[in-house]
């Protein structure tokens, strides 16, 4: 009985033994088609999804599907529309139409490699409505540029410039391995500048950076037809940044090219002038004109920027409302048709403004937004209008102030770079025996961990966020509302990838 119980327990292990070698000689075969098996479920998973949008047609058979797709990419619709057909085995031929539509249609940027980043700063403060002026081409120019000048150092900035050569060079061992390493070689050199001619470049530099802002408005305002916002917004802000702050740009420059270095202790303060010409007191004694005439030019330029703000606030609401109470009389009066006498007839029709909508194909995968215009308040608009114009002329002054951190980042960069050279290096290369060769190495070390650390690192995310500040902020608020919603194709990529839900 021994024997034939132990009989069948040697059975049993061999079974088990069996078993589990077989069940771990499927998984293994599994294990090498699950990545591929998942790949095929999401794509199943995704095709079912957007045909649950499609409209079925029973009586032709077919499926009707209402999609975005850029205009330019109609001959690869159509070409992948032939594909499907023909892969398919269908005997339905498909027909691709335009459709018009009242839904504001979604915005789509062409980006590549390099402008991709730019594009994606731009999003991340909002997705430019359709058409909308796209910030993203001048941020390519002003973005490293401000960055530039707060950064400050051209011996760190050429540190930072050999770091991105060497990622741009090895692009896909990085996206491969995810290897990261350090580079050690600190150069510096240093360039110094008077701090009053910084602070006064970048108050040029700000105001030439949003009275450009301010322009780029006008090509929202020509493009979308707003006339009235041409007549009572974009000319009144005009006046008031060119009268008030293009005049302090233009006091800098006049005092750069008038006082040279034998005469510039007598200049007189542009601050100084600046607050004065508010104040209308032109009797200050310790503050000398800078030209001729000063008193009157002045004068005329505040009385003139003065008139711009009641030109922005009081007359646009007026207008708006008074088009409002003329287009309800016109849609109450009954409409006139053609009696028995043969009297003519005319016929009042409400414009149809899905022209410029229908110039990029409809979706329905992925909505829309409907572009409904909302019944006129006259309250809220005139609240809306005066909020606008506080925040502008109250902007202008702050904005202005906000570029002085050109100029305090790029201080705070030297002082720093100065405060490591001399409490850190210079300490070990002033030692002159033998055993300063180990304090020099120990103390470059040290040296060199403290400036990638605060000096590139540290230093370089600061720039950066003031320079994204200075984007969003002082910049694109003249021009862009970014009031949109982003074009999302349909894409297996982004799918697989966990981009998209």
């Amino acid at each position: 009985m021994v024997d034939g119980v132990n009989t069948r327990i040697e059975d049993l292990n061999t079974v088990i033994t069996q078993t589990e070698s077989h069940r771990q000689r499927l998984l293994h075969e599994a294990a090498v088609n699950l990545w591929t098996w998942g790949i095929k479920v999401k794509k199943i998973k995704a095709i079912y999804h957007i045909l649950n949008f499609c409209n079925i047609d029973v009586t032709q058979q077919c499926v009707i599907a209402e999609i975005w797709f850029p205009v330019v990419d109609t001959g690869r619709i159509k070409r992948a529309l032939k594909q499907g057909m023909e892969r398919s085995g269908s005997t339905i031929a498909p027909i691709l139409t335009a459709v018009q539509t009242k839904m504001a249609p979604p915005t789509f940027n062409r980006t590549n490699k390099f402008t991709a980043g730019f594009q994606n700063i731009v999003d991340a403060y909002g997705v430019g409505n359709y058409r909308e002026m796209n910030p993203a081409p001048y941020t390519i120019i002003t973005f490293p540029f401000l960055f530039a000048v707060m950064f400050g150092d051209c011996g760190h900035g050429a540190v930072m410039l050999g770091f991105a050569l060497w990622m741009v060079t090895n692009e896909k061992a990085l996206l491969a391995q995810k290897s990261t390493n350090e580079i050690w070689n600190v150069a510096k050199n240093k360039l110094t500048f008077l701090n009053s001619y910084k602070m006064k470049m970048s108050v040029v530099m700000g105001i030439t950076q949003m009275v450009f802002g301010v322009v780029l408005s006008l090509f929202n305002h020509i493009y979308f037809r707003r006339t009235i916002n041409i007549v009572l917004q974009f000319i009144p802000e005009m006046i008031f940044i060119l009268c008030l702050f293009g005049y302090l740009l233009f006091m800098i420059i006049f005092k750069w090219c008038y006082y040279n270095v034998h005469i510039s202790q007598h200049a007189p303060s542009i601050l100084i002038h600046f607050i004065n010409m508010f104040l209308f007191n032109y009797n200050d004694p310790t503050n000398i004109p800078l030209y001729t005439h000063q008193k009157e030019v002045q004068s005329f330029l505040v009385i003139f920027a003065l008139i711009a703000i009641p030109w922005m606030l009081l007359i646009k609401p007026f207008i708006l409302r008074a088009s409002h109470l003329k287009a309800q009389r016109m849609l109450q009066s009954p409409p006139i048709s053609e009696g028995p006498a043969g009297d003519s007839g005319v016929e009042i029709t409400e414009p149809n403004n899905s022209k410029k909508a229908g110039r990029e194909n409809r979706s329905s995968g992925h909505g829309g937004h409907d572009d409904h215009e909302e019944e006129f308040n006259f309250g809220d608009t005139f609240v809306h209008q005066a909020i606008h114009t506080i925040e502008y002329c109250l902007g202008c002054i702050s904005n202005t102030a906000s570029y002085l951190r050109l100029w305090a980042l790029s201080l705070a960069h030297a002082q720093l770079s100065e405060v490591l050279w001399t409490m850190v290096m210079s300490v070990g290369l002033r030692s002159s025996s033998w055993g300063g060769l180990i304090v020099v190495f120990v103390i470059f070390a040290v040296f060199a961990v403290l400036t990638v650390a605060i000096l590139l690192v540290m230093e370089g995310l600061s720039a950066f966020l003031h320079a994204l500040r200075l984007h969003w902020v002082e910049f694109q608020n003249k021009f862009y509302v970014g009031a949109g919603y982003k074009f999302s194709p349909f894409s297996f990529n982004d799918i697989i990838n966990g981009t998209e839900e």
